[in-house]
């Protein structure tokens, strides 16, 4: 378990209650999540900053887009949901693990890239 990550019944992205055997994997999740938080209030900070005399020598833009690029990574990559194969089965998808990223949930969904992130 996480320190710091209060116990709760774990669930995926869509809010489906993970089985026991993954809810290490869905509250490491939960921790990721917070950190494209975290990273969402840096890039916002940066943002307000970016006329400012302080970062007149900062590539600021630059660190915006490297900001948003690691958090969309980290969104897309991360366990998203639980995977539709057998329990018992090895698929191709999942590769055993029994969930999928947000990626492989995009594929699956053929929704927008977009669609994963926060409003």
């Amino acid at each position: 378990m996480f320190a710091g990550v209060q116990q709760v019944m774990a669930h995926d992205a869509l809010n489906i209650e993970v089985p026991p055997r993954l809810e290490d994997v869905f509250n490491g999740r939960r921790m990721l999540m917070l950190v494209c938080e975290d990273m969402d209030l840096v890039h916002r900070t940066l943002a307000a900053l970016v006329d400012t005399e302080c970062c007149e020598q900062l590539d600021i833009v630059r660190l915006l887009d490297d900001i948003n690029e690691i958090r969309v990574t980290i969104q897309q990559g991360s366990p998203f949901t639980l995977c539709d194969c057998l329990p018992s089965s090895v698929c191709p998808k999942c590769e055993g693990r029994k969930w999928i990223s947000g990626t492989q949930y995009l594929l699956e969904s053929r929704l927008e890239p977009k669609s994963l992130l926060p409003d």
